[in-house]
């Protein structure tokens, strides 16, 4: 109780638990700006507790804290791998770059392409068969979290 834990990339605090559940508190900012407003009953979820000190960091920092949802544009099969592109609001384009990092569902992923107005990620199998972007369509709606470093570098770029 009172722990985080990360709901398709969405930190969220546990209010109540049981042996094979736990239950959060969802604020309308947070149903704004995610997917959670549209979770059913038996939805695949991606479930990550937070990082302690001295743990291995596999990927790039993750806050939990969704920048905004946006679309599944493209869905092409590679073998046995998967090039998922997703359309990037305006607003967000500045926040994007090829090589860099992005969340997607709070999975950390590389931004293999930047087109205009969208961004391709290429993902192995194993991260296919461990968490819900293997399932991933056309049209589906996932929570993308860009990397602190490029908010910190644009926020400089302000001043």
């Amino acid at each position: 109780i009172g722990g985080s834990i990360a709901v398709d990339g969405v930190c969220l605090t546990v209010i109540a638990q049981t042996a094979s559940s736990f239950s959060t508190d969802v604020v309308p900012e947070t149903l704004a700006r995610t997917t959670l407003g549209s979770f059913t009953t038996g939805r695949k979820v991606n479930l990550e507790r937070p990082l302690h000190m001295g743990d291995e960091i596999g990927g790039h920092f993750l806050q939990g804290h969704v920048d905004t949802r946006t679309i599944v544009t493209n869905v092409k099969k590679r073998g046995t791998s998967r090039e998922l592109t997703f359309s990037v609001p305006l607003k967000y384009k500045k926040f994007v770059i090829e090589k860099g990092s992005v969340a997607v569902n709070g999975v950390s992923l590389t931004v293999a392409q930047v087109v205009p107005r969208t961004l391709t990620v290429a993902i192995i199998p194993h991260t296919l068969n461990h968490t819900n972007l293997g399932s991933l369509e056309i049209g589906d709606e996932v929570n993308v979290e860009f990397d602190i470093s490029r908010h910190l570098l644009a926020t400089r770029k302000k001043k």
